[in-house]
Order: structure tokens, then C-alpha cells, then sequence
């Protein structure tokens, strides 16, 4: 890559001095890894292969002036981008690193989910290129924090401090089949397991009744074997799903962010979220929840993730919530379905607001084509059939691909735009 402009621009700019910015560095696929809790862990080749298709990502969640660490040279991709809408972050390579060491500011290392492989990857990297990196020290506690029981043991905080407001029941964990099996028996309606460690929609399994098929005591006894429990729940009525996103400084400090709408598919999984204005995103809530009960739990919330995560962790938290309804009608919420200790696509999502105009919405997904050649012809389609309109230095409408699409390229990010709200 070369040594371009915003590179110099930032590397003299008197504003940076004695700041200290951030190398960001996408590394999807965290909870694996850190459920691994080794540093010499390989991931799967399917997240090997979206780590390097998806580099930018943090592009477009950093703040201005931070680095990003990509494979390769970018800039025919940030030059395509409307200067209004482009961020103002530096993306930079490992040979770039090494070769302008002396001219690289102070920075700190921040991947996108703190774990074992990626805390080695950073040191690794410091190493290499004779940066100035500041690498945080694993801490064994960060393993217990990222798990659900941790989310289970939030919501039962939460039950206890507002007991005049119904909260869904707590996740009871189970390390033998027997045991949950004999528990299963006493319950009635749907069920839902799940495993300690996972995220976006993976490690469920539904349950339609009371018993177990030996198929599902198959997929428990392995989940048991592998992450030593599993939990089980009432499944809900779903309505919708939010994610709640935080900041944490690491010092005793934690800030709320905003919440982002998110949707999933008939098993969980992820399929992308919707970015429009915040208040917007409120009337919404508050025509299914008491607006009064809502703040409440939220407040609630953000004391209890200032006093379990904000001495111990810096950076962002991401709640995963749900709106369900009740067998009378009534709709209530789901406070903590689980807590993400990473960087999340809702983060994400509520920076690209500053980028959609505030008459229009937006919608992010991450997709995938098994053939290369499929994925680069769909890209070209969507440019073709979308193209950006800006309006106030805003996107109107159209799409946006958040990284360079290439006849290489599986894993794609982007986002539609649409004028009608």
C-alpha cells in the first residue's frame, strides 16, 4: 500500500500529538477462539476467509484518525467512496507498519473481540513492525465475562432490583443430560438451549416438548462434552430484537450508545439490521412498551455492566434484547438475552447513521456466495440497479458495499438505502 495522503495528513497534524489513537482489527468468529483460550488457535477456514474479506469493517466504526489493519491496499476502494461519506481513518498493512515505523504515532490495540489469539496476533504484529503498539494483557476473568452465564446472572440482578416489573424467567445450566432431561419433564410449552459460548444465532437448539429425541441428546451430550454445560430457557414469542450498545473505559466509566433494530431468521441466526434515526427507533418501542419501565430496566442495566465489566474491560458491549408478547397479549422485554464482550454489527450499525440521511433507512447485512465469481456479479448488479444518491453530503438512497468487493470475494458487508421511511 502506499504511503498516501491521509496517512502524512494525519502523521503531522499538530491535533494528534499526545493523543493516542487505536489499530482496529476484525477478527469475527471471537467467541470461538476464545472458548479455545490458546494463542496459537487456527481458526475455521470459513473465518479465516470472511477475516479477510470483511477487514474493513472497523473502517466504518472507528473514530477519525484511528488505524485499521487490512491484508492489502485498499485505495482504489477508498477512492470510490463520496469524500462526504468516506471515513477518516487510516488503513495500513503490516509492511506498510514496518516499513514507516518511525512516522507511526503511539497507538492501541484494539481487535474487534479480545481473546488468547487475537491479544498474540497484536503482540505478534508489534514485534514484527517495531511499532509503538500498546497491547492489553490477557485476563483470565474476560473468559467467565464473555460466557452466558454471565448474562444469566445479569438478568437475575435485574429481576432483583426491579421486582415490580415482569422480567422473563433465568436460564438454569446443566452439565449432565439426565439432569436437564428430568427438569425438561416438569416444564410446559417450547424450551430453548443453548451453549455457553457462541453468538449470531449459533450453539440453539429448539425444543417443541417435554422429552428429548436422540437426536437432541446427541447435540446436548457433544455441547456438554465440548463447553462443559449448556442452559435452557422458555422460548418466547418474539416480537422484535434490539441490540443495547455500550462503551466501557476500562476505568469505572460506561456509556450508553443507542440501540439498534436487528432481525434473525425461524433459528436465530443473524440476518442484518436496520439503521435509522434513534428517535425513530424509540416511538417504535414505546408503541409495545411503557416508556417509564423501559428507562428503567436500561438504567438498571447500565449500572450492572458498569459494576461487572467497566474496571476490568475497555471497549464496547453489546446486549443483545427482545420484545415478546405474553400469552394474555401484553409485550414485555427480555433485557439481557445475551452480552457480547466484542465489537458488534449493532455498533456498527449506529455509526452508519451519521452516513444515512435523516429522512431515509438504512438496512446492513453480511452475506455470502459460494462461488467468487457469483458474488462479484451480484455486487456489480447492486451498483448498477442502487446507485448512491447523496443528499447534504448524506446517502438518500442506494447501496454501499463496507469493503472492496473483488472476483476474490465470498463474505460481502453492505447497505441498502431507501428513501421512504
Amino acid at each position: 500500500m502506499e504511503l498516501n495522503s491521509r496517512f502524512l495528513c494525519f502523521c503531522f497534524y499538530p491535533f494528534c500529538f499526545g493523543m493516542v489513537k487505536q489499530l482496529h482489527y476484525f477478527n469475527p468468529g471471537h467467541e470461538i477462539a476464545l472458548f479455545q483460550g490458546k494463542g496459537h488457535f487456527t481458526p475455521p477456514g470459513n473465518v479465516l476467509k470472511m477475516m479477510h474479506d470483511l477487514a474493513c469493517i472497523p473502517l466504518w466504526y472507528a473514530e477519525d484518525g484511528d488505524f485499521v489493519l487490512v491484508e492489502e491496499s485498499i485505495k482504489i476502494y477508498i477512492d470510490s467512496i463520496p469524500k462526504s461519506i468516506c471515513p477518516y481513518v487510516i488503513p495500513v498493512t503490516s509492511t506498510l507498519l514496518k516499513e514507516k515505523s518511525s512516522l507511526i504515532p503511539e497507538l492501541q490495540a484494539t481487535p474487534w473481540g479480545i481473546s488468547p489469539h487475537s491479544l498474540q496476533r497484536m503482540s505478534k504484529l508489534q514485534k514484527e513492525t517495531g511499532i509503538c503498539l500498546d497491547v492489553p494483557a490477557w485476563d483470565e476473568e474476560y473468559y467467565k465475562l464473555a460466557g452466558r452465564q454471565t448474562a444469566a446472572n445479569c438478568l437475575a440482578s435485574l429481576r432483583e432490583w426491579l421486582p415490580d416489573i415482569v422480567l422473563p424467567e433465568v436460564p438454569v445450566f446443566f452439565s449432565s443430560v439426565d439432569e436437564l432431561e428430568e427438569y425438561l419433564h416438569k416444564q410446559t410449552g417450547s424450551c430453548l438451549i443453548k451453549t455457553p459460548y457462541s453468538s449470531s444465532g449459533r450453539g440453539l437448539l429448539w425444543l417443541a416438548g417435554n422429552s428429548l429425541t436422540k437426536k437432541e441428546k446427541e447435540w446436548i451430550t457433544g455441547s456438554i462434552r465440548k463447553q462443559g454445560s449448556v442452559s435452557l430457557e422458555p422460548a418466547l414469542n418474539k416480537q422484535r430484537d434490539f441490540g443495547w450498545e455500550f462503551l466501557s473505559d476500562g476505568k469505572g466509566g460506561i456509556v450508553y450508545r443507542g440501540v439498534s433494530p436487528f432481525t434473525t431468521n425461524s433459528k436465530g441466526s443473524f440476518l442484518g439490521n436496520s439503521i435509522y434515526a434513534q428517535d425513530k427507533i424509540l416511538r417504535e418501542i414505546y408503541q409495545m412498551l411503557n416508556p417509564k419501565e423501559y428507562n428503567r430496566i436500561l438504567d438498571a442495566i447500565t449500572g450492572i455492566l458498569q459494576k461487572m465489566y467497566s474496571y476490568i474491560y475497555k471497549g464496547c458491549i453489546g446486549v443483545d434484547i427482545l420484545i415478546y408478547q405474553s400469552g394474555t397479549g401484553g409485550y414485555h422485554l427480555h433485557p439481557c438475552v445475551e452480552i457480547n464482550m466484542r465489537y458488534t454489527m449493532g455498533y456498527l450499525s449506529l455509526q452508519l447513521e451519521k452516513i444515512i440521511h435523516p429522512e431515509s433507512k438504512g438496512i446492513f447485512r453480511v452475506t455470502y456466495d459460494k462461488g467468487t465469481l457469483t458474488c462479484y456479479q451480484t455486487h456489480q448488479e447492486m451498483q448498477r440497479l442502487n446507485p448512491l444518491s447523496l443528499s447534504n453530503g448524506k446517502i438518500r438512497k442506494g447501496y454501499l458495499s463496507l469493503c472492496p468487493v473483488t472476483s476474490k470475494t465470498n463474505y460481502k458487508a453492505f447497505i441498502t438505502v431507501e428513501e421512504k421511511f
